[in-house]
Order: C-alpha cells, then sequence, then structure tokens
C-alpha cells in the first residue's frame, strides 16, 4: 500500500525464528548475569574449589 516502509512488511518464517532466538538468548544472559555474581559471592562451594582429604585427615 501507498506509504507503508520496508518495516512494515511482515517477517518471514526464518526471520520470525531468529528474532525469537535472539530475544531468548537475551533473557538467558539477563538471567545469568544474577546467577554469575551469586556464583562469584560463594566460589568456595563449588565442587571444583573444595579440597580433598582422607578420612584420616579429618
Amino acid at each position: 500500500m501507498p506509504g507503508e516502509k520496508a518495516a512494515d512488511d511482515p517477517l518471514t518464517l526464518d526471520q520470525q525464528l531468529k528474532r525469537c532466538n535472539v530475544r531468548v538468548q537475551q533473557e538467558i544472559d539477563t538471567c545469568c548475569e544474577g546467577m554469575e555474581c551469586i556464583s562469584d559471592r560463594f566460589a568456595v562451594l563449588e565442587l571444583r574449589n573444595l579440597i580433598e582429604t582422607s578420612e584420616t585427615g579429618l
């Protein structure tokens, strides 16, 4: 129609899927930022940071 811009054109299925995937990735990144902060504060609780001891060493 006259006056419509290219941005008004409907998205193809591939474009819709890409847009959806980008949005989901953004949401995951946002959620993980908070978890990384918690992980940094409580890094001693991570398995790789635990010290192994023998039963006799306890």
